[in-house]
């Protein structure tokens, strides 16, 4: 029973050693332009929409990318790239704190006997620490569309769909379908 014990440890251990760089990827809010804890390098497939768990792309970076078609301010612009800092260097902070926690508990799972103890706090420590950075990134995502009026609020919902729908495989289209032309 012990074996089986460790043996389902050690590979929660191993499969968890490649989650946390892709939750770090998720984590950021600029879908495919950067790396781990940064809003930029989201790593997350898929549109700058909503998903069934709420935000599946970085908001933020669409406000700033549809800067003309949502008319902006500078300020608002200025305010946007600003939270958008602040996230990302919280987000390299965190996600350190993550991987240092992720090497203890691959640590403990390493002992010849596994204190199941300090495997179960320890585990509770990671998981916590990447629910704090969701958390974090769900807040700064709430603070940048309080910067936009209900209009812009509207026009960057109107964006995502249009965005969404654009997609293959979305909307009414599947997979490798192509629109036929119309007949008159």
């Amino acid at each position: 029973m012990r074996q089986i014990v460790t043996a389902v440890l050690v590979m929660a251990g191993v499969l968890g050693s490649a989650v946390p760089s892709a939750l770090n990827q998720m984590a950021s809010a600029d879908e495919g332009c950067g790396g781990p804890g940064v809003m930029r390098g989201m790593g997350m497939r898929g549109s700058w929409g909503h998903g069934r768990g709420g935000h599946q792309g970085p908001l933020i970076s669409m406000m700033l990318h549809w800067k003309d078609q949502l008319a902006l301010t500078s300020d608002q612009e200025r305010s946007l790239r600003g939270l958008r800092a602040n996230f990302e260097k919280e987000a390299i902070k965190r996600t350190s704190e993550i991987d240092v926690a992720e090497l203890e508990l691959k640590g403990l799972l390493e002992q010849e006997k596994v204190d199941l103890i300090n495997v179960e706090a320890s585990t509770k420590k990671v998981a916590l620490l990447r629910a704090d950075l969701r958390l974090a990134r769900i807040k700064t995502i709430e603070s940048g569309k309080t910067l936009l009026t209900p209009e812009q609020q509207r026009k960057l919902e109107r964006l995502g769909h249009d965005a969404r729908m654009s997609e293959p495989g979305k909307g009414m289209m599947g997979p490798g379908m192509r629109m036929m032309p119309p007949t008159y």
